[in-house]
């Protein structure tokens, strides 16, 4: 049986492969052992939902401490594979750390927590997609493929291309590819000649396709490129893409890829010190990012500096972990700064309001992901699978967000 493990900083995915692999799970007669720690994974043996809407809280859940997982370990497979990955996560792991792990349609996710209620961690548990059968052993989980070392701009094209093919053709809530009102600015990529972008200050009412970057602006000595009254007049002829940090100008060539003619970047398109354009354009940020026909979300970068794609020492490695059956893991490190090292509330907003956008492709440090009202995938998934929370519930948080962001600009905050 080969599986994939992997570790995450944050919260955890426990991929289910029920829509590949049909199996029924033995009933209870027939098992001859249940785990008392983590009930073998299996849904059955998982608390009832809470009945509380918000994500990852509706969902049969079970909860286990490290220490029982580490007691249940010596007759447990399941347990001694996750307690093998909690030891090699980032930090190790404590007995004193809980799982809670949640089942839903197509996924198991579990979070770590240090005391009081910390989270600490995110684990990936996947079985190789070469196997040939389905293991008798938790066959919940689900299959992966394993991921190059390598990963470019055209790869990165590729995949998107394919995710956004399907998003458009057979998601109707996510809306088609289509035109929408642009924002008040936003950048000309250059299609076609490949000029150096520039800032475009749109018409009233002019509608095109726009690409949003959703990005962490780092601590003051690392801010990114903005724009301010002294240079938007050099920002309207032209920005060169050499002056771009890396994220920036990762974003304007994938941008090109895609063949979507504008990015929208708040740094650049914001007029950072004229209060009275920024009261303007941070109102009307959930509608920028709800519009627009993609979310770049630079996930895996602290800041403007590291750009979209990983170094090579950053993408998934191999581990071995033993258990009383032979078994290939691969484990992968992925340090997400997602909400991270940001304080200023305008910055932490630009990065909440990520998730308005109809479809998001988000670039970790381990893998890129996809995510949009409907669905998700991975790039060791590829295929899309259906949303673990329905998209009504996705709905009703953002308008919620809107409507803080709204209220909060109206006040005066993160002015």
């Amino acid at each position: 049986m080969d599986l994939k493990l992997g570790f995450r900083r944050a919260r955890g995915i426990l991929r289910n492969a029920r829509g590949t692999h049909q199996e029924s799970l033995p009933d209870q007669s027939q098992r001859c052992f249940v785990c008392p720690a983590c009930g073998n994974l299996d849904i059955h043996y998982f608390d009832p939902p809470e009945g509380d809407e918000r994500l990852f809280a509706d969902a049969p859940s079970r909860t286990v401490h490290a220490a029982g997982l580490r007691a249940a370990s010596s007759s447990c497979l399941a347990c001694r594979a996750m307690l093998s990955l909690l030891e090699q996560g980032p930090g190790g792991i404590d007995d004193e750390e809980t799982v809670v792990i949640r089942a839903f349609e197509n996924t198991l996710v579990f979070d770590t927590h240090q005391p009081p209620d910390l989270p600490s961690g995110r684990y990936e548990l996947y079985r190789q997609r070469q196997s040939e059968n389905p293991p008798k052993l938790w066959p919940a989980v689900g299959t992966a493929r394993t991921l190059g070392p390598h990963f470019s701009i055209s790869d990165a094209h590729a995949l998107i291309v394919s995710w956004m093919d399907e998003c458009t053709s057979k998601h109707t809530e996510c809306g088609r590819n289509a035109d929408s009102r642009l924002p008040t600015r936003v950048i000309a990529v250059g299609l076609g000649d490949k000029k150096d972008p520039y800032l475009y200050e749109t018409q009233r009412n002019e509608t095109g396709r726009y690409i949003v970057l959703s990005h962490c602006w780092g601590p003051p000595e690392h801010r990114p490129p903005r724009t301010t009254n002294a240079n938007l007049s050099q920002r309207k002829l032209s920005i060169p893409v050499k002056d771009l940090p890396p994220t920036f100008s990762d974003a304007v060539q994938l941008s090109r890829a895609l063949e979507i003619s504008y990015l929208w970047i708040d740094s650049l398109c914001i007029i950072q010190d004229n209060a009275a354009d920024w009261e303007q354009e941070a109102a009307r940020m959930a509608d920028v990012y709800k519009s627009a026909v993609l979310t770049i979300s630079a996930d895996g970068a602290v800041d403007s500096r590291v750009g979209l794609f990983p170094p090579v020492k950053q993408r998934r490695h191999s581990v071995s972990i033993k258990t009383c059956c032979p078994a290939d893991f691969e484990a992968a490190t992925d340090p997400e700064y997602l909400y991270g090292r940001m304080t200023d509330l305008y910055v932490n907003m630009d990065r909440v309001f990520g998730v308005l956008s109809r479809r998001i492709v988000r670039f970790s440090t381990g893998e890129l992901l996809w995510d949009c009202l409907t669905a998700e995938g991975c790039e060791c998934q590829v295929h899309l699978n259906p949303r673990a929370s329905p998209s009504g519930v996705r709905r009703r948080g953002l308008t919620d967000q809107s409507e803080f962001w709204a209220c909060a600009v109206a006040h005066g905050i993160g002015g």
